[in-house]
């Protein structure tokens, strides 16, 4: 599933000519890894090369056994002094990025690099989106992958999501001012041009076969542990783990193997949005795990089509309000987006929130000072909400729902499928953009559909539902300011006046 055709080289092929398998047997057998009733073959799309079982294999059974001292991680590299002089280590943005530099750097100093042999047998995958050209990201348009991938977010390292997301931003920020403050720490990829190709390869490797460790404190790349290719969780036979008493990076059956069955382990419970994002390629059983995202700005525009292209009033107070209640958490890029999972039931994150901003504004006033004055354990009361219809939910609620899915379906392109014969990679980006569009657009239609099949009353019954079962789980943890609510009284007297204003002007009439 990883693997196949080698992509762009760091000055035409990857880092210089393929490394063998052989190559790489010798460098495991010098460095201590050991694969036990298993070998690394070549096996052809759409795996690539993968782990073989040579013999049968009984459950729980150690097949691949990796020293700490092999593992690539920036502490192991003649990198380290000057990633820690340079600030990037202890503090640093991202791990991640070090992990890259430290790839970057071994790869661009052959000679000394204990690494080589290893490296040489990373293989990207042409099908990875950091490889696609320009006019195929429209192929992605509106789906996670194409957001996480392609958008643009401010030039600030704290609003940058992790590598592979921020390409550039990264190079801007971190990658090109470190080459530029060492000289010649990449050897002959300093110029623009290949300083770019050789970070754009470290990070499509690092995304493809890089490693969480350390309960997520550190990342590195592993051999052995990157040969083996994906399956989901119930059909994977392999797991991978630490065992302290020998201080070995292990590979382990879960049951038993029979001989020449390839190796999998799960590189988890996925959507192929994930799948292609991270490692560049689909899982066509991993369709009951697809979702769909829907953002702040979807919802915001929803209510205001809904309600005749008014704008939301007091719209920054209800995403602080939001914000406060974590009920939205505040992302790198903007608000978190929600999801809507396979089965098209919107999640109760996106209802509440759609119905906080959907509130007639003295509606919203009086709700929020109600949370705003809210403590645990004030006057006995859990949550400030007694029952369900406590909770004002507008009349048109529907007609928002109904408004949001179609905002959502109309960002999504109409890609046609080439014929099978066709195994260009070019063929192969379209086809898994397909997959991936039509899951998600599946999931924004079921949500539709439930809409469409759902009573005005039912809804309203189940949104009022929702949202006195979510504050009983949110206000404990909430960060609401006290103030909040005495803030609007103002704004409450304001919208009175306002309105009796009105009723004088219709008496006087």
């Amino acid at each position: 599933m990883r693997g196949g055709e080698r992509v762009e080289s760091l000055g035409g092929g990857v880092c210089g000519p393929e490394g063998t398998l052989e190559e790489f047997r010798g460098w495991c057998h010098s460095k201590g890894v050991e694969f036990k009733k298993c070998k690394v073959r070549d096996l052809g799309p759409p795996y690539g090369r993968g782990v073989v079982a040579t013999s049968p294999v009984r459950a729980n059974e150690t097949l691949i056994s990796v020293p700490q001292e092999a593992v690539l991680v920036p502490e192991a590299s003649g990198i380290h002094d000057t990633l820690k002089t340079s600030g990037l280590l202890e503090g640093g943005p991202s791990s991640l990025c070090n992990l890259v530099l430290t790839l970057m750097f071994e790869a661009s100093n052959p000679t000394s690099s204990s690494y080589l042999p290893f490296i040489n047998n990373i293989i990207p995958n042409p099908t990875h989106p950091l490889y696609w050209k320009q006019h195929e990201h429209c192929y992605l348009n509106g789906t996670s992958t194409y957001r996480h991938t392609f958008s643009k977010p401010p030039l600030q390292i704290e609003r940058l999501e992790p590598l592979p997301n921020c390409l550039k931003e990264w190079y801007t920020l971190v990658i090109h001012p470190f080459s530029k403050a060492n000289p010649g720490i990449f050897q002959e990829y300093s110029d623009e041009t290949s300083l770019w190709h050789l970070y754009r390869w470290a990070v499509t490797c690092v995304s493809s076969y890089g490693f969480h460790l350390g309960d997520g404190q550190f990342e590195a790349l592993v051999p052995g542990w990157d040969m083996v290719n994906h399956a989901s969780l119930n059909k994977s036979n392999a797991q991978l783990r630490f065992n302290e008493a020998q201080g070995t990076f292990e590979v382990y059956s879960k049951a038993k193997i029979p001989k020449n069955d390839q190796i999998f382990t799960s590189y988890g419970d996925l959507p192929n949005s994930e799948l292609l994002r991270r490692y560049g390629f689909i899982d066509h059983s991993a369709e009951e795990l697809a979702e769909a995202e829907i953002n702040l700005g979807d919802m915001i525009q929803a209510v205001e089509e809904t309600n005749g292209f008014e704008g939301i009033g007091m719209v920054d107070d209800r995403v602080t309000f939001m914000l406060r209640a974590k009920l939205l958490t505040m992302g790198e890029q903007d608000c978190d987006w929600l999801c809507v999972e396979s089965t098209g039931k919107p999640r109760d994150e996106i209802i509440e929130s759609l119905r906080i901003l959907a509130l007639p504004d003295k509606e919203w006033i009086k709700f929020n000072r109600l949370m705003s004055g809210w403590r645990p354990g004030l006057e006995g009361k859990n949550v400030p909400l007694s029952s369900p219809s406590d909770v004002y939910t507008p009349a048109n609620f529907k007609s928002i729902l109904r408004t949001l899915a179609n905002l959502r379906l109309a960002h999504y392109p109409v890609i046609s499928m080439q014929s099978a014969e066709d195994t260009s990679i070019e063929t192969m980006k379209r086809q898994m953009a397909f997959v991936v569009v039509e899951e998600e657009k599946r999931c924004i239609e079921r949500f539709l559909k439930w809409v469409e099949n759902t009573a005005e009353e039912l809804i309203s019954r189940e949104v009022n539902e929702n949202a006195f079962r979510i504050w009983e789980e949110v206000m404990p943890y909430a960060e609401i300011d006290a103030g909040d609510g005495e803030a609007n009284e103002e704004n409450e007297e304001e919208i009175d006046a306002d309105q009796g204003l009105v009723e004088d002007e219709e008496m006087e009439g």
